[in-house]
């Protein structure tokens, strides 16, 4: 069962979980209406408004840390199935990147918590749901689905929808039987223009 918390604003969600991991317990998802220190892979900003979504689901499995860049993927599948059901011409670009028509909807951002074990996962999640317009540095290389779409769409409905989605896709990986890998290569946007292969797990 994932417990829901909501915030008005917050720097960043996964800085907060960081931060707070020890008072929530597994499968807890934080969501903001807007961040205000959102951030991606390498420290890169994340824009954010209250027009997107913003979450990160806090885990704590018994997993190795080698397991830990497979539950990146599984992500990466994970909210390629969500967003595919809503527009077209979607792909992965492998670590942490969903495209449509070559351009940047969502970005994944995982990071552990370790020390003798691994102690928590926190996978931030960002969405680009009804935003309107981007910065001009970013109006070439990132889209919403309004703008794909000319649709606005019910935010909570996707937040659910990633929920459900992503927890049917953990379960599997528990269990060691998840197809999240031959969708990521399926879909990628490096497979698909270099032949390139994708990371095995």
């Amino acid at each position: 069962m994932y417990r829901k918390v909501y915030f008005d604003s917050l720097p960043s969600t996964n800085t907060f979980l960081k931060q707070n991991y020890k008072n929530y317990e597994d499968k807890t998802v934080i969501i903001c209406d807007s961040q205000t220190q959102g951030h991606g892979r390498l420290g890169r900003s994340w824009e954010s408004s209250t027009d997107n979504i913003a979450l990160s689901i806090l885990l704590k499995p018994q997993i190795s840390v080698d397991s830990i860049s497979r539950l990146s993927l599984m992500t990466s599948a994970v909210i390629f199935e969500v967003i595919n059901k809503l527009t077209n011409n979607v792909l992965i670009k492998w670590p942490n990147d969903i495209l449509v028509n070559s351009k940047k909807v969502s970005g994944i951002l995982l990071e552990s918590i370790i020390s003798s074990k691994v102690e928590a996962l926190i996978i931030g999640i960002g969405v680009n749901v009804n935003q309107a317009s981007f910065s001009e540095d970013l109006n070439k290389k990132a889209t919403s689905l309004y703008l794909e779409t000319n649709t606005k769409y019910n935010k909570m409905t996707i937040i659910d929808d990633i929920i459900t989605t992503f927890d049917k896709f953990y379960r599997k990986y528990l269990s060691d039987k998840h197809n999240y890998l031959d969708i990521c290569r399926w879909h990628s946007a490096i497979i698909s223009r270099n032949n390139s292969r994708m990371p095995t797990a």
